[in-house]
C-alpha cells in the first residue's frame, strides 16, 4: 500500500509536459526530485529534436568523401590566381620576374595543405612546405621551354583524381594530382599555349 500511495504522489506531482497542461496544473503541488530530473530530461530530448540537422551532416555524401580523399590523398584544388599571385608576391618578392603573371594556382590537400602549385606565363612552379612548422620552403621551377611532355588523366570511378604528369629534362618526370572538379582539359590547354 505504502509504495501505491508514493506512486500515486508521484503521477499528481509530475511537472506538466504540454502547454495545455501548464495552464491547468496546480502551482501549489511540488514535485519530487526524481520526478523533476524525469521532466527535465524529458524536455531537453524535446528541444534536441527541434534543433537544426548537424552542418556537416547537410553536406551530400559524395562532398564529405571527396573532400577526405582530397585531403589524404594531397589532392591540389584550383583557387583564384590573382589571389594566389597576390599571396607569392607577398611571401617572396623577388620570386616572379617582371611581367611574369600567375595563370592558373592551386592549393594542395583540397584547399587544407601547405603546398602550392602555380601555372605562370614563364614556367611551372611548386611551392614545397617542409617540416612541421613549415618555414623551411622549397621552390621548383620548370620552366616550359624545359618541359618534353606532358599529359594529363580524368578522373574516373576507381581512381577519383585527375593527374597530370610532366617530364623535362634536367628534372626528369613528375605528377601533380588534383581534386576531379578541375577541369584537366583547361590544364591542358594552358599548357599547350605556352
Amino acid at each position: 500500500r505504502r509504495s501505491q500511495k508514493s506512486c500515486q504522489s508521484r503521477k499528481q506531482a509530475t511537472l506538466p509536459h504540454t502547454p495545455h497542461e501548464k495552464e491547468t496544473a496546480d502551482p501549489t503541488v511540488t514535485a519530487p526530485e526524481g520526478a523533476k530530473a524525469r521532466s527535465r530530461s524529458r524536455s531537453r530530448s524535446r528541444s534536441h529534436r527541434e534543433l537544426p540537422p548537424c552542418t556537416l551532416l547537410s553536406f551530400p555524401p559524395k562532398f564529405i568523401m571527396s573532400s577526405i580523399l582530397a585531403f589524404l590523398g594531397d589532392n591540389a584544388i584550383q583557387v583564384d590566381a590573382s589571389e594566389a599571385e597576390a599571396s607569392l608576391r607577398s611571401d617572396c618578392p623577388d620570386l616572379l620576374r617582371d611581367g611574369e603573371s600567375v595563370g592558373m594556382a592551386f592549393k594542395g590537400r583540397g584547399g587544407k595543405g601547405r603546398d602550392d602549385s602555380f601555372f605562370t606565363t614563364q614556367r611551372i612552379l611548386i611551392r614545397d612546405r617542409k617540416g612541421l612548422t613549415g618555414k623551411k620552403t622549397k621552390y621548383q621551377s620548370v620552366p616550359y621551354r624545359a618541359v618534353k611532355s606532358f599529359s594529363t588523366e580524368t578522373a574516373g570511378t576507381m581512381d577519383a583524381d585527375v593527374e597530370l604528369k610532366v617530364s623535362a629534362s634536367g628534372i626528369g618526370s613528375f605528377k601533380m594530382d588534383f581534386v576531379p572538379e578541375v577541369d584537366a582539359l583547361a590544364i591542358k590547354r594552358f599548357l599547350s599555349e605556352r
